[in-house]
Formats: C-alpha cells, sequence, structure tokens
C-alpha cells in the first residue's frame, strides 16, 4: 500500500471519529445554546439597561444641580462660553437618559407579567417628572434665584430620585430572581455537554493516536534511515547508501538520494584532487600569498607566507588580513583598501609592512585583487606580496 492510501484510510477513520463525537457534541451544544439563550437574550441585556437608567439618572441629576448652581447669582467667575459648555452637557445627559429608558422599554414592554408592567410604569413615569423638575431646576438657575430656593427644589427632585431609584432597583432585584432561576438549566445543559465530553472526547483521541502510531512505524522507519544517512552525508562520508525500501513512494526516494550520494562523491573526489592541485601552485610560489573572504577574514596562505611571518597556517586562518600589516598601516587597509577590494577594484604595488610572529615589521611591496565566483559575484580578495629592504619604504 503506497503512503498515500495509508494516510487517506487513517484520515477517514479519524474523521469518522470526528464527526461521531461531532454528532453528540452539536445535539448537547444546542440544548445549551437554547438555555443560554434565556439568559442572554432575555434577562442579562435587561440588567445591563436598568443599571443604564441608573446611571444616566444620576448623571443627569448631577449636570442639573451644576448648571443651576453656576447659572444662580451665588457663584461668580464662570464666562458664558462655560455655560454653554455645562448646558450641552445637560443636554447630551438628557439625550442619553431618554435613550436609556427607550432601550429599557423595548426589551421588557412584551413581557406579559404584572410584575413588569408596574415596575416599567413606575420607572416611566418617575423618569418623565424627575426630567421636568431638572429642567425646572435649570430655568432656576437662569433666573438666577438664590442658593435657597435652588435646595428647596433640589429636595423635592431627591424625593423623586428616591422614587425612582427604588423602582430601578425592584426591576434590577427581579431579573437578578429571573437569572437565578434560568441558572439551574444552563448548569444541567453545562454538565451534559461536559458528560459527552469526557466520554467521547478521550475515545476519539485514543482511536487517532493508535492510527498515528500505526501508520508512523510504517512511515517513519524509512524516514530514520533516511535522516541518519543524510547526517552521515553532512558528516562527509559520502560512500554510505540506503536499503531499497518496498515498493512505494520511499523507495524512489531512497534510489534518488543514492544517486545524490553517488554524484556529490564524484563531486568530492574531483574537488579534493582540485584542491590539491590549487595548493600545490600555491605553495609553488615563492612570494608570500593570502587569500581572504570579503569580510576581511584569512582562507588560505601559501608556504611562502608561512615562511616569511615564522608562523603555523592555524595562526593566520579566520584571523582578520589588517592583522598581518604595521599597525601604522591598518587603518588605512580598513578604511580604503578593503572598500575598495569588496566593489572589484584592485591595488597595485602599495608600501607597507608585515609584522611576523616575533612583532618585527617587514617591508613589502603589496597588491590585491577581487576575486569573482561563477556567477561574477566578488567572493573573495588576493593578497601578494614582495620583501623590500628597509630603505626602500618612505
Amino acid at each position: 500500500m503506497t503512503i498515500r492510501k495509508q494516510l487517506l484510510s487513517g484520515y477517514i477513520i479519524i474523521a469518522l471519529a470526528v464527526l461521531f463525537v461531532g454528532y453528540f457534541s452539536a445535539q448537547a451544544t444546542k440544548e445549551l445554546n437554547a438555555t443560554f439563550d434565556a439568559v442572554t437574550v432575555r434577562t442579562v441585556p435587561v440588567i445591563d439597561a436598568v443599571n443604564d437608567l441608573r446611571y444616566f439618572g444620576a448623571r443627569a441629576l448631577t449636570n442639573a444641580s451644576e448648571l443651576a448652581l453656576i447659572f444662580s447669582s451665588s457663584i461668580s467667575g464662570v464666562n458664558n462660553m462655560q455655560k454653554k459648555k455645562q448646558e450641552q452637557e445637560l443636554e447630551d445627559a438628557f439625550s442619553d437618559y431618554r435613550s436609556a429608558i427607550d432601550h429599557y422599554k423595548s426589551l421588557v414592554s412584551d413581557r406579559q407579567s404584572e410584575r413588569d408592567r408596574e415596575v416599567l410604569s413606575m420607572i416611566v413615569s418617575t423618569s418623565t417628572r424627575l426630567q421636568y423638575l431638572l429642567r425646572e431646576l435649570h430655568g432656576l438657575g437662569r433666573q438666577g434665584v438664590s442658593a435657597d430656593d435652588l435646595l428647596l427644589k433640589l429636595d423635592e427632585i431627591e424625593a423623586y430620585e428616591l422614587t425612582f431609584l427604588y423602582a430601578v432597583d425592584a426591576a434590577l432585584a427581579f431579573e437578578v430572581e429571573q437569572f437565578n432561576v434560568d441558572r439551574d438549566g444552563v448548569e444541567q445543559a453545562i454538565a451534559q455537554t461536559r458528560n459527552i465530553a469526557v466520554i467521547f472526547g478521550p475515545a476519539s483521541v485514543l482511536a487517532a493516536v493508535l492510527i498515528t502510531i500505526y501508520l508512523s512505524r510504517a512511515i517513519t522507519s524509512s524516514l530514520v534511515e533516511l535522516k541518519n544517512a543524510s547526517l552521515a552525508v553532512a558528516a562527509g562520508n559520502w560512500g554510505i547508501r540506503v536499503p531499497h525500501a518496498s515498493p512505494g513512494e520511499f523507495d524512489d526516494v531512497i534510489k534518488t538520494f543514492n544517486d545524490m550520494a553517488s554524484a556529490l562523491n564524484s563531486k568530492a573526489v574531483d574537488v579534493s584532487s582540485s584542491e590539491a592541485y590549487c595548493h600545490e601552485i600555491l605553495d609553488s610560489m615563492s612570494e608570500p600569498l593570502v587569500v581572504t573572504s570579503l569580510d576581511g577574514k584569512i582562507r588560505t596562505v601559501n608556504a611562502a607566507t608561512l615562511r616569511l611571518l615564522q608562523v603555523s597556517e592555524q595562526d593566520l586562518i579566520g584571523k582578520p588580513i589588517v592583522s598581518l600589516f604595521g599597525k601604522s598601516y591598518r587603518e588605512n587597509v580598513r578604511q580604503q583598501w578593503l572598500p575598495r577590494l569588496r566593489k572589484g577594484n584592485g591595488i597595485s604595488h602599495e608600501k607597507t609592512t608585515y609584522v611576523n610572529g616575533e612583532q618585527q615589521e617587514i617591508p613589502m611591496i603589496v597588491s590585491a585583487s577581487s576575486m569573482r565566483g561563477h556567477n561574477g559575484v566578488v567572493d573573495g580578495i588576493v593578497y601578494m606580496a614582495k620583501v623590500l629592504p628597509n630603505a626602500m619604504i618612505s
């Protein structure tokens, strides 16, 4: 059986298990949603609307009282712009207050219980009267009456405010009571859903795990062999090969991997021969030669360089090229030579010094040029040097 057929059969079994669990979960969720609707659609919005009534009523009362005192003759230092701003805030408060009342009416107007109708009637009547008194308070303030007259009106308003708050509290208490009644149904629906999840959830997970284990054992054995062989190739073992598997996609992959390993082995042999030949050429040169990467790190040196500087190859590989030059020349190499060479330009017959292993400066004439790869991009720099007598260094 091919991998595709194995995976397809496993997916079908898992899908059937998921559909089975999903059906029972959907039934339980349907009942749970119906129970929640009784709370979220009927009770919770009304509780929020009652709280809005309380808040916007208190806000309208506060704004009206402040505005009446501002217009009163006992308050000074308030300009017309501030008064207009306060009046606009009062109108906004009245608008929000009316909107809260309308919202509450829309939520409970279709209820049939006598208690709902009584509470609604009390809230609407007290709210209407309270708004009328607040506007009277505002009017008294604009007339400039004394603070005592304003306090008398505030006492009258306070009586209606208490009636309004009583009606609001009665509505809130009724909704909380209704919420507690609906809560039992919600808890039962949640318990039923939880039981389905506890029973069928682990069963479906177990089935999926068993199917996954079966499929993974049938598939991963060849993958493990391919992984180990790939790691061996990465470590330089070009001769490794993977045994052929049963006919199918993996056998094609293994065949492709073995062909690739054979090709890499041939390339590695060719590269090794080429590198050995290049090293022979470099070491046969009598003049010091250094090859670096674009970031200025030394990659290769020839035997003449090692003899001249009296160091080993390990002492130079990976170090910055500027460390080879005398201290007075290093900044020039860093700031001028390297930027030019990275752009593909060259350096010709520059007088400088190299520093050997005993930190002695050796007069040199150095030329450098950029190396380009097969795609024409600069990927390295070659430095060729010639030893000069000390007298030739200016």
